[in-house]
C-alpha cells in the first residue's frame, strides 16, 4: 500500500480557496505479477495502473526514432479531447504526427481526422530518457522502442497519459 503525503501549505491554501478538502486521496495498491512488475489500484475511486522497470539506459536523441502508434483517452470532464494517431520520429529532433481527434464539450463532439502537425523534441535527461515534445509534451522512453506519453500543458482540462509504441 502507498499512502499519499499531506500537501504542502501552498498546496492546502490554494484547496481551501478552491473549496476542496485537503485531505490526501486514498492509498494505492499494489499486486505484484512477477519479480519486478504489476499493477495498482486507487482504493478511492476507480483507477488502475501498471508498473515496470525501464531498460535500455543511458538514452540520446536517436532512441526516439520510427513510426509509432498512440492512443489516448481521458479521464471523464465536460470537456475532453480523445486522440488515435501515429508519431514519426527522424532520431535527430524532428517529429510528425497525424492524428485522428474527438473533441468533446458536453453532449457535443465534433471529429476532425488526419490532422497533421510537426515539431521538434529533445532530450532533457539521458539518464531517465525524458524527452521534450514541442513545449508541453513530455515523453519517457520505458524500453528500447516503448514510451510514455504525459500531456503537461496547464491549459488542458483533462490531461492525458498515452503509450507509444
Amino acid at each position: 500500500m502507498l499512502d499519499y503525503p499531506n500537501p504542502n501549505t501552498l498546496l492546502s491554501n490554494l484547496l481551501a480557496l478552491l473549496g476542496l478538502s485537503n485531505a490526501p486521496p486514498a492509498p494505492r495498491e499494489f499486486y505484484l505479477i512477477s519479480p519486478d512488475s504489476g499493477y495498482f489500484l486507487e482504493t478511492g475511486y476507480a483507477g488502475l495502473g501498471r508498473f515496470e522497470p525501464q531498460s535500455g539506459s543511458p538514452f540520446n536523441l536517436g532512441s526516439l526514432d520510427g513510426t509509432y502508434v498512440y492512443a489516448s483517452l481521458p479521464a471523464a470532464s465536460l470537456a475532453s479531447i480523445n486522440t488515435s494517431g501515429i508519431l514519426v520520429a527522424d532520431g535527430a529532433g524532428h517529429a510528425t504526427t497525424t492524428a485522428d481527434l474527438n473533441v468533446g464539450v458536453g453532449t457535443i463532439n465534433v471529429l476532425q481526422t488526419d490532422v497533421t502537425s510537426t515539431s521538434t523534441y529533445h532530450l532533457t535527461d539521458a539518464t531517465a530518457g525524458r524527452f521534450v515534445l514541442g513545449t508541453t509534451i513530455v515523453l519517457y522512453e520505458i524500453a528500447p522502442g516503448r514510451f510514455v506519453l504525459v500531456d503537461t500543458n496547464v491549459l488542458t482540462t483533462s490531461p492525458t497519459i498515452s503509450l507509444l509504441y
